[in-house]
Formats: structure tokens, sequence, C-alpha cells
């Protein structure tokens, strides 16, 4: 098992669990396509007012690209989402790692979450409110560079790698991993065969988690279909070169597109036609260094869930949440309605719900 899980599952020197599903809270950027439109790694953001100076620079580099900055179903309400709960995230942990209770209502973080609440998604390109595609070259036209969802596994690195953001220059950048862990519950009556079952579930991992957890897991895989379906797009190119020796007048134009669509067919082809890249591997480890599990996840607990009016309150503060975006696709009747606060307001709501935790022992 790699180290940085070895760490978090060991208890008094013994590994007591497995991890089931593991993700990274982090942006991400599509390295092929950042380097196409003549991106360096030191041109990249290390922390987030970085970042946010660095969005409104892409535009034009990513027309010239057949780029966009983000997937088209995202809205300026996720992408402040994702944004707040990666800053909220980093900055409980960086407490954590100095053996601090994170205070949130502090000044740095309240400055750079209004930064976010009034910037200007929509100069960016990114709509207001969810737009449903029209056609399939709408969603698959356009190469996205940014990532902005939670979620990165390890079959992600071959197009979107981690963007480690620190809240301040001088602040050292790890990229927060969380955990579902399958263990032994110390006051089972049966602890040998929950042990028996804990290692059932470790040898019948999916795959992709196979290769996250094992540092034996190193050999790549191709998709079951690649040696049929390279068979057929050679076949396809060596037909359109035949077409376009033959072809002449007005004809000629249309058979070299139709060669070089055949030759983008089969460079995308190999590009995606693993299960498990050699490129998923390198990058997965090459970032190991940087991943720092997320042991005290109490920020899930406080603020989801609508059973807790208070911790709804502060959500949809901090987040900005609007689910208006989504009206088109989310039944009005099911947007619960949630008075809201200032910014500030809800980190020190925060601040006090984290105070009862401690204090009730949590």
């Amino acid at each position: 098992m790699y180290p940085y899980l070895q760490n978090a599952m060991k208890k008094d020197g013994k590994i007591v669990g497995i991890p089931v599903w593991i993700y990274a809270d982090t942006m991400s950027i599509d390295p092929g396509l950042w380097k196409r439109m003549g991106g360096t790694d030191e041109e990249l953001p290390k922390t987030w007012d970085q970042f946010l100076d660095w969005l409104p620079t892409l535009q034009e580099r990513l027309e010239a690209n057949d780029g966009r900055l983000t997937d088209y179903y995202i809205t300026q309400t996720e992408m402040r989402y994702s944004m707040v709960q990666s800053i909220l995230h980093t900055y409980q942990m960086q407490a954590d790692r100095k053996g601090e209770t994170p205070v949130f209502n502090s000044p740095r973080l309240l400055e750079l979450l209004k930064r976010v609440h009034e910037y200007d998604f929509g100069a960016l390109g990114i709509p207001e409110k969810y737009i449903e595609p029209q056609n399939d070259s709408d969603v698959w036209s356009k190469q996205t560079l940014l990532q902005v969802n939670a979620y990165r596994g390890i079959n992600n690195y071959d197009y979107s790698i981690p963007m480690p953001l620190t809240l301040n220059e001088e602040d050292e950048a790890f990229i927060p991993v969380s955990l579902y862990v399958a263990f032994v519950n110390p006051y089972s009556t049966h602890p040998e065969e929950a042990k028996e079952m804990l290692s059932l579930i470790t040898k019948n991992q999916d795959m992709d988690m196979q290769y996250a957890l094992f540092t034996d897991k190193t050999e790549p895989i191709r998709d079951p279909h690649y040696e049929e379906n390279k068979k057929w797009q050679d076949e396809y190119l060596a037909e359109m070169k035949e077409a376009l020796e033959k072809a002449e007048g007005e004809e000629k134009a249309e058979a070299e597109e139709n060669l070089r669509q055949a030759e983008k067919n089969i460079e995308e082809s190999e590009r995606y036609s693993w299960r498990m890249s050699p490129q998923n591997i390198e990058l997965y480890q090459k970032y190991q260094p940087l991943f720092l599990v997320n042991e005290n996840a109490f920020l899930y607990g406080i603020i989801v869930g609508r059973d807790d009016p208070e911790g709804m309150t502060i959500m949809y503060s901090l987040y900005d949440y609007d689910l208006s975006a989504y009206e088109d696709v989310i039944n009005p009747e099911d947007i619960p309605k949630v008075e809201t606060v200032s910014v500030e307001e809800a980190l020190g709501m925060l601040d006090k719900k984290i105070q009862m935790m401690h204090m009730e022992g949590n």
C-alpha cells in the first residue's frame, strides 16, 4: 500500500482498515491542451489569488486552440461551490498539520471567500444557468482545460493533472485526499470473520482502486477492444490515402479532410484506448508526495444535510449556492428555502459549531 495511505490506516503501528474509495479535492488542468496553448509549468498559478488573476488571461488562447475553460455543464454556481469547498478544506487541513483548531472567521479566509463571491465568472464565458446542449457537437467539439469537480481518480491523469493551490505564497502545497474506509469494528463479537471480510474486500477491489492502493500495480492495461479497433482504423486510413491519390478537382479537398480526420481518430484512439495508461501510473506516482489524507472530515457533517437549518444557512451562505441556476432540470418544489447571511456571519456560525463539537467531545 502506498505510504500516504498506510499512514492514514495505521493505529498503534498496525493497519486497521482498507480504503474502498479515494478522491482528491483539487482543481486540475488538461496538460495536453495547456501545452498546445503554449502554456508552461512556470505560468501555472500556485495560490488561489494567482488562480483568479490567471483565469482572464486564458480566453483568447483557448479560442485559438479549440478549447474551453470548463465543461459545458459547469455554471457559475458550480464554479463557486467547487472553489469554496477546496479553499475551506485546504484551510482546515493546514490548521490540522500544525496541530491547531481551525478558526474560519479569519481575515485571510474572509478576504479570499469574498473575492470568490464577487468574482465575475460570467466574463469568463461560464453561464449563469445550465444550458442543455443542442447536439453532440456542442459537447465534444472543444477540449476542456479545467476540471473543477472534486473527484479525481487514478484513471484521470492522462488528461487532467492536479493543481495544488495554497492560500498564501509561503504555504506548503499539498493535495487534500479523502477516503471511504472499511475497517474492523473494535467492539465486534466476531473479529476473525470481520478480518476475513476485510481481506476479501481488499482482494476484490476494482482495477482503479487496486492501482491507487498498491505500489506493485504498475503494468499498463489496454482496452480489450484496442486491437480490433486499431485494425479497423488502419484499414480505413489506407482507404483514405488511396482515395486522396485518386481524387481530382473539388473532390481532392474533401479527400484531404477525410484523411486528416482518420489520422486524428487514430491519434485519439491511441490516447484514450487504455484501461490504465503508462502516463496515468507515472503521474499518480509523481504526485504521491503531495497527497495528504484529510483525517478530520467534519466540514461535511456540519454544512451538509437538510436536517440542520443552521448548517444549511452556513452552506448556502459560504458557497453562495443558488439552485435556481438548475431550475430547468430541478423541480422548483425541490429547491429548499434557506435563509442566508453574510460570509463573515457564516464563518462565525461555523466556528461556533466547531466549538460546540469540542465541548461535546466529538
